[in-house]
């Protein structure tokens, strides 16, 4: 699950570093003002921690309803 700026309709479906989520958020200020943005969730906080924050090309495979 990923949250993204509503420019991108709930069940959009974007492909990240090989792997497909689909928008099922928006998240806040700071998503909502950057359509470039993606907050993708993940379940483990440490996990996030070793995740991090990155820079990535993305590709949008269908927009939303």
């Amino acid at each position: 699950m990923v949250a993204m700026s509503s420019y991108y309709p709930f069940g959009t479906q974007i492909m990240i570093n090989g792997t497909m989520y689909t928008v099922e958020d928006r998240g806040g200020s700071g998503i909502e003002n950057d359509r470039s943005r993606v907050d993708i969730f993940i379940p483990d906080h440490n996990e996030a921690l070793r995740l991090g924050r990155y820079k990535t090309t993305a590709q949008i495979y269908r927009m939303g309803r």
